[in-house]
């Protein structure tokens, strides 16, 4: 059986990802013209050909560790969401290799896979802690196409945040880190076994991601990524009734927020929500913040954006780690959500004078 503290498993995770990550990295010359994304890319924050494929690493580490140890040892649960997460990073690869695959239907695709294993795990969202809203949720296909749809909304969170270095891979392994934390305090194997088994992978592509920026998750990792965040979440708050539905919300609350936010900027500006920019806070960050900092206007430098992206994620930690603390206490992590959007539009607000200022000189 499947012990969950057993380093070996994780260093296999780990090592099998370093591997992959290394080939990919050693034979970018022979593929990087198809795996780099679009050549000019408004939202696109490094220069030159970076490969955006590190997903794979990602898929294989996990894929790698499961074999190890055994389907007839592992819980039937973690196989269900390694396939539909496999299926989610197939679509995010799609894009990333033919840069063509419409925002509407990678939503679809996305959905279809998590509807599935939703039902046919028999694991939705089924409170939030108000009546009229529980009583929707008590409705068996109410509660899959809602819990379906949050798991596509986080999914597809993480990839407008993966641009600089770092800042996705650290901002997920911050919320792994919070997951692994109410495991531990709910004494739950489960929840810890997922983290730990999909931890490894991670922390091997973070070797070449940061901060030398040698291969970017693309959508198909963004996408691995987002959608395990999204469904630990889910298991967390339906196998331990004392967790409030609000944790997790305010666990995942920044790339939640700069979702919601940049699709009410973009509908105010007239565009689609969909559309890419280069107004997402991260981007101003580095701009605004980061770079006259360091004093460097380099264009090939990559400190700046290094420098930028564990910031960034580091601006989470301190509502993450108090949603782990008040995991039980709905009101209190729902006012913390919403200080930390108001942080959040107060900070893009500032940058984007500021930014738009120092382009305009």
């Amino acid at each position: 059986m499947f012990e969950f503290e057993s380093i070996g498993v994780f260093l296999k995770g780990w090592f099998v990802s370093v591997a992959i990550m290394f080939v990919i990295i050693a034979s970018a010359r022979h593929h990087v013209i198809w795996s780099s994304g679009p050549k000019e890319s408004i939202q696109k924050v490094h220069l030159g050909t970076v490969p955006r494929i590190g997903g794979i690493a990602l898929l294989c580490g996990l894929w790698f560790s499961i074999l190890a140890i055994g389907p007839v040892h592992l819980n039937p649960l973690i196989m269900a969401s390694a396939i539909a997460a496999s299926i989610i990073f197939a679509v995010g690869f799609a894009e990333d290799i033919t840069g063509s695959l419409r925002v509407s239907w990678r939503l679809v695709l996305t959905f279809i896979p998590c509807a599935m294993l939703v039902y046919q795990s028999h694991i939705s969202i089924s409170h939030l802690g108000w009546g009229p809203v529980d009583a929707l949720l008590s409705i068996g296909l109410v509660s899959i196409a809602f819990t379906a749809f949050a798991l596509t909304g986080v999914t597809h969170a993480i990839n407008l945040i993966d641009g600089l270095n770092g800042l996705a891979t650290y901002t997920c392994l911050w919320i792994l880190g919070a997951y692994i934390g109410l495991g531990y305090l709910y004494d739950d194997h489960l929840i810890l076994q997922i983290c730990l088994l999909l931890l490894a992978p991670t922390l091997g592509f973070l070797v070449f991601n940061w901060p030398w920026g040698k291969c970017f998750l693309g959508d198909g990792g963004a996408y691995f990524l987002g959608f395990f965040i999204a469904w630990i979440g889910v298991l967390v708050v339906e196998r331990h009734p004392a967790i409030s539905p609000f944790a997790p919300l305010l666990i995942c609350g920044y790339p939640i927020i700069e979702a919601l936010y940049s699709m009410l900027r973009r509908s105010l500006e007239g565009v689609s929500s969909g559309s890419p920019d280069s107004k997402h806070l991260h981007q101003l960050v580095k701009f605004g913040v980061i770079r006259p900092w360091l004093k460097d206007d380099r264009a090939q430098s990559i400190a700046p954006n290094s420098a930028a992206g564990l910031f960034m994620s580091m601006l989470s930690l301190p509502f993450v780690g108090l949603a782990v603390w008040l995991n039980a206490h709905p009101a209190i992590l729902i006012g913390l959500f919403l200080f930390q959007a108001s942080l959040y539009y107060l900070l893009h607000t500032k940058l984007i004078a500021r930014v738009t200022f120092v382009k305009q000189r």
